[in-house]
């Protein structure tokens, strides 16, 4: 995989990612539940 291409998809995770913190914030749910979370799947 090109290193451009991998920006624009760590960019594009990184955009998902802070919307999923901005969420989980305003329902209460911590990092580490939605760390665990994502390890279980």
């Amino acid at each position: 995989m090109s290193d451009q291409l991998n920006d624009v998809i760590l960019k594009e995770l990184d955009k998902e990612w802070v919307e999923l913190m901005k969420l989980a914030k305003k329902t209460g749910i911590s990092l580490d539940e939605v760390r665990r979370f994502l390890r279980s799947n």
